[in-house]
């Protein structure tokens, strides 16, 4: 307060109207009276500014090395946790700060706290904390398929680990898992939210696989007049995609009719034979297939489907008679009927939008097995009448 240049001193008057709320931040009014003996007289009234400390003050210390194990939760400070201190002083939240957010406060790593300041403080500030992955999966239960058969290549039996999700908490290589009858072990690792679990290795004792547990194929011949022409060379296929090798994994015990009869030397049309295997070193047991002996012109493997692009619908799409535009042989229209004459085994990638592939397999009369390529898509009313239009001018035509 001065008068003039000249600056009063306190005694030379009184400060009225102080509350307790008004030494906090902010701006309030107060009532200059002068002290009479000092010779000031009069009353005047006057604004008083008190500015807070701004959080981002040099002053002004964030609490290091907070850390809280990981939870699967939200993880946040308690409040008996001071976050900040002013000159060595701890500040209180609630009274100095409030935390008004976090960022990254679930998984293990570097996550954020944002405080705000309150009362005599200003302004926000972010600090960081760690929240460290945990260290007792372990503990967890440990479930392996059983039996571990074996499969060509290596027997990779599923592990899941109790509450935790392979690929994303843990992951599982193989030891010692190519031979049957043999002892070997899958080592699970921890990661992520869980990497600091320490590893484990759980042992796997992989077992011979019955041979008819693999997928077995024969392609059907065409007849032959020529003596000995009607063998038809199996394929098997063990459930990793894997092939088996003939000699290594399985001997051909030999061919006969259906009901195990012997064969002539020239197989008459539509001969239903059926071929004996036995699994060999890592396989074990015996298993079959059968195949037809079918006529010239009844192998629809030679043959050409068309087949209309189909539209995305988000679920799986199948094929209908209408969807087959024309089956050839050669240039040949052939009048087949499906369910009749083929019939189709499967499907693949006929979900999303794209090329899918549908499988027709011979009956009756007709064998083999053909794969046809088609088109998920987007399509208009008129490319649905002209597959429609095309599968019947193929029926006239043939």
């Amino acid at each position: 307060v001065k008068n003039g240049k000249k600056a009063l001193e306190p005694a030379d008057f009184v400060i009225e109207g102080i509350k307790a709320e008004d030494r906090k931040v902010g701006s309030f009014k107060v009532v200059l009276t002068g002290n009479e003996e000092k010779g000031y007289y009069g009353k005047r009234t006057v604004t008083v500014k008190i500015t807070g400390i701004p959080l981002r003050n040099k002053k002004i210390k964030a609490t290091s090395g907070l850390k809280y194990p990981y939870s699967g939760e939200e993880i946040t400070i308690p409040v008996e946790t001071s976050l900040l201190s002013y000159n060595g002083a701890i500040l209180t939240e609630g009274q100095d700060y409030e935390i008004t957010g976090y960022a990254k406060n679930i998984d293990a790593g570097t996550a954020t706290v944002t405080v705000e300041g309150i009362h005599n403080y200003t302004g926000t500030k972010k600090i960081n904390f760690t929240i460290m992955p945990n260290a007792t999966a372990d503990i967890r239960d440990i479930e392996v398929d059983w039996p571990v058969l074996y499969t060509k290549g290596g027997s990779k039996p599923k592990v899941t680990v109790e509450g935790l999700t392979e690929g994303k908490d843990y992951t599982v290589k193989y030891f010692n898992n190519t031979k049957a009858n043999a002892w070997g072990y899958a080592e699970i690792t921890f990661k992520g939210n869980y990497k600091d679990s320490p590893s484990v290795d759980w042992p796997i004792c992989v077992m011979p696989k019955p041979l008819s547990k693999v997928n077995i194929t024969a392609k059907d011949v065409i007849y032959t007049t020529k003596a000995g022409k009607y063998k038809s060379t199996p394929v098997l296929i063990d459930t990793n995609g894997k092939k088996l090798t003939a000699g290594t994994d399985y001997t051909i015990i030999g061919y006969t009719t259906e009901g195990g009869g012997e064969l002539p030397s020239i197989v008459p049309a539509n001969t239903v034979i059926k071929i004996t295997l036995a699994g060999k070193n890592n396989y074990t047991g015996d298993t079959s297939v059968t195949y037809r002996v079918i006529n010239t012109g009844k192998d629809i493997s030679k043959m050409a489907f068309k087949v209309s692009n189909k539209e995305y619908t988000g679920s799986p799409v199948t094929i209908e008679e209408v969807d087959i535009t024309s089956i050839k042989l050669g240039k040949k229209v052939q009048d087949l009927k499906l369910g009749e004459h083929y019939v189709i085994t499967g499907y693949t990638n006929n979900v999303k939008k794209g090329t899918a592939t549908v499988t027709f397999q011979g009956i009756g009369y007709y064998g083999g097995t053909k794969t046809v390529k088609f088109k998920i898509g987007q399509i208009s009313i008129s490319d649905y009448w002209n597959g429609v239009k095309s599968f019947f001018t193929g029926l006239i035509g043939g």
